[in-house]
């Protein structure tokens, strides 16, 4: 609720009071509302003129019909330069389809003990800080924690890629028929594209591979039922009005004949406005337009794919998983297809993208060439006869990937950064030589351009190839690039974050519980936020439509070194760091077309309009109006250094696990020595103490030998296996 300024109700009472017939055509500002000259606004303020306070979210309904309002149309974006109003990245919050967050709350967490749930997602917050890359789920009950406590993230992370993707091609661009969405949780990025796309969107095809327990797949059908995109047409009542979050959308029928239907409603309300069923749903009759599928699909053309932490499943394979998923993905995509990989944003996500990145447009063939022009992908192109025939004629299956350390194979992991460069000096051979091939280059018909977040095609400047730098001591403070979105918690999620276990931070990232003396039991959260910032990494490529004249123009572009008919939005650098706001100056932390890390500074006398822009930027925008003073960041990053810390640092491994190994042997020769039983003479209590140090020996002894024993079955399980 907000109050009226004082002259303002003033106004309004007298001319309500003595004379109820007058026409009001001043300016009004309520909070940061602007009424002018508007009939229907005006009779609200009327109506509401008598009272000391209205209600400000019936005020917004009535002045913002839809939050994806055109930003050109708002008052409050007037002083907006067009051009920096076009590089702005979607900046409203993110909010949770209701009817999907009330499925979730009632019909799948209901059903568990809400401690169990915490303590699941406790467990995996802990996997994941040691591993750094996701699992699926293996139980019911990591499914639920899963939902519980990662769903609301990746939709955020899918969303705001999609609602990127949307902005940057333009709406009338964007209309993808055949939808793939690869990943571990409930259809996130199908959920997210419905939402995106509005209800009454209806494509061709839509698929989403659901990999881990069946269970995720049941939970996914449930959710997605609650979406009206996902109503089959044979199940639509025609000509009816469905009444979805304040959007109408008429459906029409050719079939005169059932228009007579008089026991059909004219109006079927949504779940908002019926009464909340709590408990178990009977899935199996449910119908979806969506494909559900546990098996990653082999083959086949696809406009738009989303792939939600899916580049590498094992720590120890980087790069060569990368490398082989991100070429069979590329496979299944259409001619001027979208490809959106979302992963973590920490420094395991970000060079998995980078490394993705890298395999797509090999920058380094191509060192002085300008702008987005097209990369060939001989790999995908028609002429190449090789093309992902490895997936031709099998379906890929879904393999658990867990890699425990071993003592004895410390020795082979030293040299296992050599294993990767020469894999990376055997890929950039490979490519280097096709690209070269004259007799080829014009036959060539895949081609792939970068839509987002790079505004260049060079060689990243923070890449440094090898997640595991980044854990030694020279390492830790090496800079990435990641996106951050703001998404208000749902009723679920803020249940979820009650109790000790998430509700504050933990003390250490493996403690699985919070701070002593500051987590409290209950509520949990007595000064919580009911909205959370999801960090994530991402990358938007597309690939080029294969016609004659597409190709024919790539080429020339390509001979000319730079694109002829280029876009104006990729000529603008983008905001990959917090502005820095000081008294009158803005300062701006950029990564530019020319593929570097640069800090500009906007002062006051540069341009106002300028530095009003430069205030109001956020992390990720488009930077069109340029800088007074322009600043050279980073430079190139030591990774010899960086190569030669980890060796070291795998050296001091291999120590300490002899020193372990050694104590353990001693533990049981002690078991052994006679020497140090207690005799008959000795008290109770010193032969307590013997029992309880030789149960505590034992204890270690065991759990030594369990995960020695571990180590070498899954050590020969890997070896058997392929690496997708």
């Amino acid at each position: 609720m907000i109050r009226l300024y004082h002259y303002n109700k003033i106004f309004l009472r007298r001319a309500l009071r003595w004379n109820s017939n007058l026409t009001i055509n001043k300016k009004l500002n309520i909070g940061h509302l602007n009424l002018e000259n508007n009939s229907e606004h005006w009779e609200l303020v009327e109506d509401i003129a008598r009272k000391d306070t209205i209600d400000r979210s019936k005020l917004l309904e009535r002045y913002i019909s839809n939050s994806d309002h055109n930003e050109l149309d708002s008052d409050s974006f007037s002083r907006f330069d067009p051009k920096t109003l076009k590089g702005h990245t979607p900046r409203d919050s993110v909010h949770l389809n209701p009817d999907v967050a009330k499925v979730i709350q009632n019909n799948i967490l209901s059903l568990q003990i809400p401690a169990n749930i915490r303590r699941s997602a406790s467990n995996y917050f802990v996997y994941l800080h040691k591993h750094s890359v996701h699992k699926p789920t293996s139980t019911k009950m990591e499914v639920d924690a899963h939902i519980a406590a990662l769903f609301l993230h990746n939709y955020t992370s899918i969303y705001q890629a999609l609602a990127e993707l949307k902005k940057r091609i333009g709406t009338e661009n964007f209309k993808p028929q055949r939808i793939l969405e690869v990943g571990y949780g409930p259809a996130a990025g199908i959920i997210a594209f419905n939402d995106i796309m509005g209800p009454g969107y209806r494509p061709e095809k839509k698929d989403a591979v659901i990999l881990g327990h069946l269970d995720m797949l049941r939970k996914a059908k449930l959710i997605l039922s609650r979406q009206y995109n996902e109503i089959p047409n044979e199940l639509l009542v025609p000509n009816t009005k469905i009444k979805y979050d304040e959007a109408v959308v008429e459906q029409e029928t050719d079939n005169e004949n059932l228009n007579e239907l008089n026991n059909e409603p004219d109006v079927i309300q949504s779940s908002s406005e019926s009464d909340d069923l709590i408990g178990e749903v009977m899935i199996k009759k449910i119908k979806i337009v969506t494909n559900l599928n546990s098996k990653i699909p082999a083959s086949g053309s696809y406009d738009l794919i989303i792939l939600t932490h899916q580049l590498l499943r094992d720590e120890e394979r980087f790069p060569a998983q990368v490398d082989q998923l991100t070429t069979h993905y590329l496979s299944l995509l259409s001619p001027g297809g979208h490809l959106i990989i979302i992963e973590r944003g920490n420094p395991t996500g970000f060079e998995i993208i980078e490394r993705a990145r890298q395999i797509m447009l090999r920058p380094e063939n191509y060192p002085e060439e300008e702008g987005k022009i097209p990369r060939p992908w001989l790999r995908g192109s028609s002429v190449k006869s090789t093309t992902s025939s490895k997936y031709k004629d099998t379906e890929l299956e879904f393999f658990e990937d867990f890699e425990v350390y071993d003592s004895k194979d410390l020795d082979k992991q030293i040299s296992m950064s050599d294993l990767e460069e020469s894999n990376n000096n055997i890929c950039k051979d490979e490519i280097a030589n096709e690209t070269t091939n004259e007799a080829t280059k014009d036959e060539v018909d895949y081609h792939i351009k970068v839509i987002a977040p790079c505004q260049h095609h060079s060689k990243s400047p923070l890449q440094i190839g090898n997640p595991k730098y980044y854990t030694t001591k020279e390492g830790k403070n090496l800079k990435i690039i990641t996106f951050q979105k703001t998404v208000q918690r749902p009723k679920f999620t803020m249940e979820l974050k009650k109790g000790k276990i998430l509700a504050t931070k933990w003390a250490m990232p493996l403690d699985g519980i919070g701070m002593d003396n500051i987590a409290q039991p209950g509520t949990g959260r007595p000064n919580g936020r009911n909205y959370e910032n999801v960090n994530y990494s991402y990358l938007i490529i597309q690939r080029s439509l294969n016609d004659k004249e597409t190709i024919k123009q790539i080429n020339e572009d390509r001979e000319n070194g730079r694109p002829s008919k280029s876009n104006e939005e990729d000529t603008w650098p983008r905001i990959i760091g917090p502005p820095m706001k000081s008294k009158g100056f803005v300062s701006l932390q950029v990564c530019t077309p020319l593929g570097k890390i640069e800090k500009w500074i906007i002062p006051k006398s540069y341009s106002k309009i300028a530095y009003h822009d430069a205030r109001k930027a956020i992390k990720g925008d488009l930077w069109a109006l340029g800088a007074k003073t322009k600043i050279p960041g980073i430079g190139g990053i030591n990774v010899e250094k960086l190569e030669k810390a980890w060796k070291q640092e795998l050296k001091l491994k291999k120590k300490e696990a002899k020193r372990k190994d050694y104590k353990i042997s001693e533990m049981k020769q002690s078991f052994d020595d006679d020497s140090s039983i207690p005799d008959s003479s000795a008290s109770t209590e010193d032969r307590i103490t013997y029992l309880d140090n030789n149960i505590k020996k034992m204890a270690k002894v065991y759990e030594h030998e369990f995960y020695q024993a571990n180590r070498k079955k899954d050590k020969k399980y890997k070896k058997s296996r392929p690496l997708i």
